[in-house]
């Protein structure tokens, strides 16, 4: 799957696009961003197993379902990268075991709720992360809104509101879902 010499690292997403137009699959396979297909250009800083120097990556990913991870600004996710031409790609084995362990707490979750006694209020339910184009934002501000989202998912309302903050001194609405 992987060519030789390639080497296992964990890359700090630092932005995520929905890729325009078609994405090249394979020889004569081409797959748009659709119904089916969520194809994304990423930007992320990647950090070697093992130690090394800290590079900057660009790549594209194409997922064709929900049965994997798809990591977003803020986040970490595990990567195979090239050192000599510092080509990175998701390790997508881990991104369907995160996605799967996700899945199974989320189940767990659902059944204990079903049940529970009648009139029992369930649990504060984790914030559900949403996509950075589905808030209206781009470039640094989409960062932003990331971060605000995973402090939420985290319960730090501190670094919440310190990042609405920032949001609104540079003139940010500030979504209804943030």
């Amino acid at each position: 799957m992987f060519k030789r010499g390639w080497q296992d690292g964990e890359a700090q997403i630092v932005a995520r696009q929905t890729h325009e137009g078609m994405y090249r699959k394979g020889i004569n396979v081409y797959a748009p961003t659709g119904l089916y297909h969520h194809v994304y250009d990423y930007v992320a800083d990647v950090t070697p197993d093992g130690g090394g120097a800290v590079f900057r990556a660009t790549f594209v990913e194409m997922f064709e379902s929900d049965t994997e991870r798809r990591p977003l600004p803020g986040e970490t996710a595990k990567v195979k990268f090239d050192p000599k031409s510092q080509e990175a790609k998701f390790d997508r084995k881990v991104l369907y075991e995160e996605a799967k362990a996700s899945k199974a707490t989320g189940d767990s979750s659902f059944a204990a709720v079903a049940n529970a006694a009648p009139g029992t209020v369930p649990a504060a339910a984790p914030p559900v992360a949403m996509p950075i184009e589905a808030v209206g934002a781009s470039g640094a501000d989409s960062v932003l809104i990331a971060a605000i989202l995973i402090a939420k998912g985290k319960g730090d309302l501190a670094e919440v509101e310190r990042l609405k903050g920032v949001l609104t001194e540079r003139g940010i609405p500030i979504p209804k879902s943030v």
